[in-house]
């Protein structure tokens, strides 16, 4: 799958979640997620991550290594400066689980 451009990098207003939405040359819309799970105190703990083709709805649950790789593939498409800043959060959220 060849990435097309980015769509969006954000928190979700579900109190937490991480997302990574994007297009592909399939023409299909995907989320890199990191789901939030609960929290730990005021912490968000975040379940594993899965990549969201939206247009299908279908569900891949990532391992942490898997994740990883699909977040640096994307974050070469990462211009903007607030983005940045979740593309880092991401990445500590994969670095707290690897």
């Amino acid at each position: 799958m060849n990435i097309s451009h980015i769509l969006s990098v954000e928190e979700l207003r579900d109190g937490g979640s991480l997302i990574v939405s994007f297009q592909s040359d399939d023409s299909c819309v995907y989320w890199l997620m990191f789901p939030k799970a609960g929290y730990e105190g005021e912490k968000v703990v975040f379940g594993s991550p899965a990549l969201i083709n939206r247009t299908t709805s279908i569900e891949i649950k990532l391992d942490w290594s898997s994740a990883n790789a699909w977040l640096h593939r994307l974050e070469t498409y990462i211009v903007n400066g607030e983005h940045r800043n979740l593309i880092d959060k991401m990445q500590g959220v994969i670095d707290a689980h690897t």
